[in-house]
């Protein structure tokens, strides 16, 4: 164990909104994924690959894989980005430049596979669907297919070339955050530069751009669907969206939007009951400045954005 955290705070500009200090075993973080069975969230510096779990009933954290586990001194930064567990409990982490995933058993602290997808991408998030993981990569053209049967964990394939598609391809930041319907039948990705979230049917591949009328959302990064509602982040803007989507995901409308001093440059977000937690990256102050110590992960009751 690493000991209590540094207390929770309330700053003073936002009363009710707060943040959660992490260790100083993790600096950069990217990725979050809650397990709401254990009240606890786990995260992971995209420096060196440290992952740890935070319970947050205890603000107590542990860590579940040491520095340079995953990857290796040679790996550019950023290593590992998005994060999510699967049904069984396994943790999933995308490998951002190195262009591997890995999936650990976090209860365990065990590696249960690394796979290679390819080379020169950034592979950036994953959602699961009971058939099969998916996993963005925002600098080539591709939506990666990891099958999933039981306890077993198939080859990654290139499932959708995204230039053939409504999404295309520039050169510039592509794809970064993924969701899937509770069903599985479709998948939600957000295009970081265009600003725009496309629906994708798993069945048939058939791709839709959802209406979101004049709303500028570029620098789009991390999403979150509950029901009928996407959050998203944008990362420059260093802002949460909220939007209320129709019934059938082709629309959508944004209800309210939320910037806050207690955002830096945020990546993506979990939902813990009433409440956002939203990852503070500080990637704007790499090889630039000192980034704020400690690196944070903010807490958003949802009813800061409620809309009108």
């Amino acid at each position: 164990m690493l000991g209590a955290l540094c207390a929770t705070f309330a700053a003073s500009f936002a009363q009710d909104i707060s943040t959660r200090a992490l260790p100083p075993e993790i600096s950069y973080p990217e990725g979050i994924a809650y397990d709401a069975k254990g009240s606890s969230f786990y995260t992971a510096s995209a420096v060196d690959g440290a992952v740890i779990k935070v319970n947050l009933a205890s603000n107590r954290s542990e860590i579940v894989l040491p520095g340079k586990t995953l990857i290796e001194s040679a790996d550019p930064f950023p290593t590992l980005l998005g994060m999510n567990l699967d049904r069984a409990g396994r943790l999933w982490i995308c490998g951002g430049r190195t262009s591997r995933m890995f999936v650990i058993d976090p209860a365990k602290r065990s590696v249960l596979k690394k796979l290679t997808l390819g080379t020169g991408g950034l592979l950036n998030d994953v959602a699961f669907t009971p058939e099969a993981a998916y996993v963005t990569d925002t600098l080539r053209p591709t939506l990666w297919r990891i099958e999933t049967k039981g306890s077993s964990i198939g080859e990654a394939q290139a499932w959708l070339d995204l230039s053939r598609t409504p999404v295309g391809h520039i050169q510039g930041l592509n794809l970064n955050g993924i969701v899937a319907t509770a069903d599985g039948k479709r998948l939600l990705v957000a295009h970081m530069d265009k600003g725009q979230v496309f629906s994708i049917d798993t069945a048939t591949k058939q791709v839709t751009a959802i209406d979101l009328g004049k709303e500028t959302l570029t620098g789009i990064d991390g999403l979150l669907l509950d029901g009928t509602t996407l959050y998203l982040v944008r990362q420059p803007a260093a802002e949460v969206v909220r939007i209320a989507l129709s019934p059938d995901l082709a629309s959508g409308k944004v209800v309210a939007r939320l910037t806050n001093p207690a955002l830096l440059w945020p990546s993506t977000l979990a939902k813990k009951g009433n409440e956002l937690l939203v990852v503070n990256t500080q990637f704007d102050t790499k090889d630039k400045q000192p980034p704020k110590q400690p690196f944070t992960v903010a807490v958003i009751p949802i009813a800061k954005l409620e809309g009108g």
